[in-house]
């Protein structure tokens, strides 16, 4: 056995003669004996301290990191079913009822959009359409042009309903397509009469006769 002191608050120790070290009870420092590797001398040194400088001889120890141990291999996870497998084994769990409906569904719906492109001869929409269209717009406008009394608003209403005559005649319904094309140069005689307050209500009452040979909405 042998007595040691502890360097930090000097709390002394009996420890057995191969002792690496030990931890004080007094100040709780975990202490080893380090050994110099040139000239021998032994002194006390703080736990893990990774280098220190010999107080006798001045040579600089480093201590060798202890061998970290190797991972344990990862055991292989066992491999399940891929995506197509498992695609397959649920397609193979189908009734045969599932089956023809999950394929005869598809097909339904491409020869529906088939019969409904043969019926507009496959260049879009039906003419129908297209008048039902441009008359729903028209209406639209013309309620804008006979809301308004001022001659700006009046100007920008009927440039809308000369865009309908337009979508009227790209429907081949060139007949109202002209009657329209009449209602816009009726409001822009109307735009000129109140700019220049010449008999503003003969203008808005020969719109109103062109509105009337106009499509009713």
């Amino acid at each position: 056995m042998r007595n040691v002191r502890c360097p930090r608050c000097k709390s002394e120790h009996r420890l057995p003669n191969d002792a690496t070290g030990y931890t004080c009870s007094g100040c709780g420092t975990e202490w080893v004996f380090a050994k110099c590797a040139q000239c021998h001398s032994t002194f006390h040194a703080p736990a893990r301290t990774a280098s220190w400088t010999c107080k006798r001889c001045g040579f600089r120890n480093v201590s060798a990191p202890a061998a970290e141990p190797e991972p344990e291999p990862e055991p292989e996870r066992e491999k399940g079913p891929n995506v197509l497998d498992r695609a397959r084994a649920r397609w193979n769990a189908t009734s045969s009822r599932t089956k023809i409906i999950a394929i005869g569904a598809p097909l339904a719906v491409i020869l529906i959009f088939v019969v409904a492109l043969m019926a507009t001869g496959g260049s879009g929409p039906s003419t129908a359409a297209q008048l039902a269209a441009a008359k729903q717009s028209y209406c639209i406008h013309l309620r804008e042009l006979t809301q308004e009394q001022r001659g700006p608003a009046v100007n920008r209403a009927a440039k809308k309903i000369k865009q309908d005559a337009a979508a009227f005649r790209q429907a081949g319904d060139a007949t109202t397509a002209r009657e329209l094309v009449a209602v816009t140069h009726a409001a822009k005689r109307v735009v000129a009469a109140l700019e220049n307050n010449k008999n503003p209500a003969a203008a808005a009452a020969a719109m109103q006769k062109a509105i009337g040979k106009a499509p009713t909405c």
